[in-house]
C-alpha cells in the first residue's frame, strides 16, 4: 500500500503539469542557438553549454559522482540494515525520520551558509556532508542501541547536507546559466545525473558478489566522496566567495 500511495503520487504530480498550459515565449530557441554556439537548437545547445561552461561543468561531474555511488548504496542499504544489522522495519522507519529531520535544519542552514562561504563553497560543504556521514552505515556495530544512534546520525547529518546541495546548486544554476539556455541546460544536466542512477544501482548489486554488502557499502560511500574533488578546483580558482551572474538577459 505504501508503494501504491507513492506512485499516486507521481501520477498526481504528471496531472499537475500537463495542466501548466506554458507556452514559451518566442524568440527563446534562437537566443539559446545563439548561446550555446553553432550546435543547433533544443538539446544540443544544453549540451554544449554544460560541458564547456568549466563551473556548470564542474557541477556536473561533481554530482554525477555522488549521484552514482549514492545508488550504489540505496541499493544496498534496507538489505543491510535489516537483515545484517538486524534493525527492525520499524525502527528503520524511525532512523529514516530522522534524515527527514534532518533535512529541515539542512533547507534552514543554506542560506546562511551561502551568505558565509558563498554560494560555491556552500555546495562543497553539501556535497561532503550529504556523502560522508553515510560511512557510519557501513561502520556501524556493537550494541542494537549504538547501532541505532550510529544510523540515526548519518541520515540527520546527510539529510542536512542534501538540502544544502539541492539549494546551492539551485544559487549556483541560476547566476551561471542564461536564461535562454535555463531549459536547456538543465534537461542536459538532467539527463547526465538521472542517466547515470540506474548504472549505480545496477553496480551495486553486482559488487556484493565480489565485495559481500558491507564491502560495496564501503566503496559506494567512499566513492560517492571524491564528487567534492570536482568541486575545489573551480572553488580554488575563481577566488572569491560568490558567484555572481554574467549571463546575458534577453
Amino acid at each position: 500500500m505504501a508503494l501504491v500511495a507513492d506512485a499516486a503520487s507521481f501520477a498526481a504530480s504528471a496531472v499537475s503539469l500537463a495542466g501548466l498550459g506554458v507556452d514559451e515565449p518566442p524568440g527563446v530557441l534562437h537566443e539559446a542557438g545563439d548561446v550555446g554556439g553553432k550546435v543547433g537548437w533544443k538539446a544540443g545547445a544544453g549540451l554544449r553549454f554544460v560541458w564547456t561552461t568549466t563551473g556548470v561543468r564542474h557541477m556536473m561531474l561533481a554530482l554525477s559522482t555522488v549521484n552514482f555511488f549514492n545508488y550504489m548504496f540505496a541499493a544496498l542499504f534496507i538489505l543491510y540494515v535489516t537483515r545484517s544489522l538486524d534493525v527492525a522495519p520499524v525502527r528503520l522507519g524511525l532512523i529514516v525520520a530522522v534524515g527527514a529531520l534532518g533535512a529541515g535544519v539542512g533547507a534552514a542552514s543554506a542560506a546562511p551558509l551561502g551568505r558565509r562561504f558563498g554560494s560555491a563553497g556552500a555546495l562543497l560543504l553539501g556535497v561532503l556532508l550529504f556523502t560522508a556521514p553515510l560511512m557510519l552505515v557501513p561502520g556501524a556495530g556493537g550494541t542494537l542501541g549504538t547501532i541505532t544512534l550510529l544510523l540515526g546520525v548519518a541520515e540527520l547529518l546527510s539529510g542536512a547536507g542534501l538540502m544544502v546541495l539541492d539549494i546551492s546548486f539551485g544559487s549556483l544554476s541560476l547566476a551561471l546559466v542564461p536564461d535562454a539556455l535555463r531549459g536547456r541546460a538543465a534537461g542536459a544536466f538532467s539527463l547526465v545525473n538521472y542517466g547515470i542512477r540506474p548504472l549505480g544501482a545496477l553496480m551495486g548489486g553486482i559488487l556484493p558478489t565480489v565485495l559481500g554488502v558491507q564491502g560495496t557499502l564501503w566503496v559506494a560511500t567512499a566513492g560517492a566522496c571524491l564528487g567534492a574533488a570536482w568541486l575545489w578546483p573551480a572553488l580554488t580558482v575563481r577566488g572569491r566567495r560568490n558567484v555572481r551572474s554574467t549571463a546575458p538577459r534577453p
